[in-house]
């Protein structure tokens, strides 16, 4: 604002000047006000814009690119959060690969090409904006977003402790990521995360795990996991978070790294005992779901065995018959390699049972047989 202030006919010095007022729009991000507090004085009015809806997004959607499929364009929409900057910065992503094209003045989706989001992760230049915004806090807040990030989008106090027990001033740095909109807080009263800290972005998330080392990564998920096994016996639906972070650890483990096994292991189990929750609570299209995660991690026969019995008494409570014969067979071939005669019958006799009712009664007949 210097060379309007010096300029001759805004001088105000002589008599009888009239005033020239001057607006002055400026677009930021909070932590602006930290560096330059005088800018939020009694003659500024500070702004906050919140997320767009998802009807407003549709539009903004609409007007980047035409043509896109129902389902791409609700991704795109979700993925954005509300945040027209992130929808635009997807849209470039995807003309970079030639999934939208110019046509006729505007962009349109590219006929014959795939222009699903699925494959495509944060765009370079998002990623570069988030990752700047990350590397501008303090080393503790860094430290606490990079443990948030392994915790999930929502996360606890407690937890960020239980990753980080030495971390200080952990609730200055909570408060301090809040004013940045970094960090928000679960309001919803219906929401069982009510009170829990959560990322105001889901891609600020992405961004501070992706940019971690695989072995910090690892730390970290370990740590997690042994903090929510603690809880378990209080609240088993946590089984299924203890798991993945299980299978996070193993999938961020180095080649010279020998506890993948173990930790499989009882990454299995976790599942499994989600799974037999979720039967016990007439649930039995997710305990199948669990019991399929379960035997994609599960090389023992007599484990894989167990497994699918399971899972093919789950698939008959919920009706869906064809799959529970293939499960009790895939019972039956797996207890049949480790000569468990007694339990490769069961499994049999429960596909032929299985059989009947799917109607395939000729056939459970030669397979009783």
């Amino acid at each position: 604002l210097r060379p309007f202030a010096q300029h001759p006919r805004l001088c105000l010095d002589e008599p009888g000047e009239r005033m020239l007022s001057i607006f002055v729009l400026a677009i930021a991000r909070p932590e602006l006000l930290d560096r330059r507090p005088a800018l939020g004085g009694r003659r500024a009015s500070v702004i906050r814009l919140s997320p767009l809806d998802d009807a407003s997004m549709s539009s903004l959607v609409d007007g980047l690119v035409k043509g896109l499929s129902p389902e791409t364009r609700a991704m795109l929409v979700a993925r954005a959060e509300g945040i027209p900057l992130f929808a635009v910065e997807t849209v470039r992503a995807l003309i970079d690969r030639d999934a939208v094209l110019p046509r006729d003045g505007r962009y349109v989706a590219a006929d014959g090409v795939d222009a699903s989001l699925d494959a495509l992760g944060a765009p370079a230049s998002l990623q570069a904006l988030v990752a700047a915004r990350l590397d501008a806090l303090t080393p503790v807040e860094r430290r606490v977003v990079a443990d948030a990030s392994v915790l999930g989008h929502s996360f606890t106090r407690e937890g960020l402790i239980a990753l980080d027990p030495e971390i200080d001033d952990l609730d200055d740095a909570l408060t301090s990521l809040q004013r940045r909109e970094i960090l928000g807080v679960v309001q919803d009263h219906r929401s069982a995360e009510r009170g829990q800290f959560t990322f105001v972005q889901g891609v600020v998330r992405r961004v501070a795990y992706a940019t971690q080392s695989k072995r910090d990564r690892k730390v970290r998920h370990l740590a997690a996991a042994e903090y929510l096994e603690g809880l378990v016996v209080e609240n088993e639906d946590l089984s299924i978070v203890v798991a993945q972070h299980l299978l996070d650890a193993v999938d961020a483990s180095s080649p010279g790294d020998d506890d993948g096994e173990t930790l499989t292991d009882r990454a299995c189990a976790h599942l499994e005992r989600a799974a037999q929750r979720a039967a016990a609570l007439a649930a039995p299209t997710e305990a199948v779901r669990l019991y399929r995660a379960a035997l994609e991690h599960a090389d023992e026969p007599a484990t894989q065995g167990r497994l699918h019995l399971a899972a093919a008494r789950a698939a008959n409570v919920a009706g869906d018959y064809p799959a529970a014969v293939e499960h009790a067979s895939q019972s039956a071939a797996a207890f049949d390699a480790i000569d468990a005669e007694i339990d490769a019958g069961m499994a049999v006799g429960l596909q032929c049972i299985y059989m009947v009712r799917g109607s395939t009664i000729a056939g459970a007949i030669d397979v009783a047989r």
